[in-house]
């Protein structure tokens, strides 16, 4: 198996973390994604369509919060 590549045990680790302890470690430790993630619901299971997406300025998207497109 590569080295980039995790092994079976090591992947089923990592998929085993819920989205919401991501985002709620996100908000804990960025004013950026604090803001950003202010209207995610908290205290229930998530889903990727439950967070904003998030672009870059000038790629024609949503900018996300406090962000100025060029």
């Amino acid at each position: 198996m590569s080295r980039l590549t995790p092994s079976p045990d090591r992947k089923a680790d990592h998929e085993r973390i819920p989205l919401a302890e991501l985002v709620e470690f996100a908000r804990r430790n960025s004013p950026y994604y604090r803001d950003l993630y202010a209207e995610v619901p908290t205290g229930r299971t998530l889903r990727l369509e439950d967070l904003p997406v998030i672009t870059t300025p000038g790629s024609g998207r949503p900018t996300p919060p406090g962000t100025t497109a060029s």
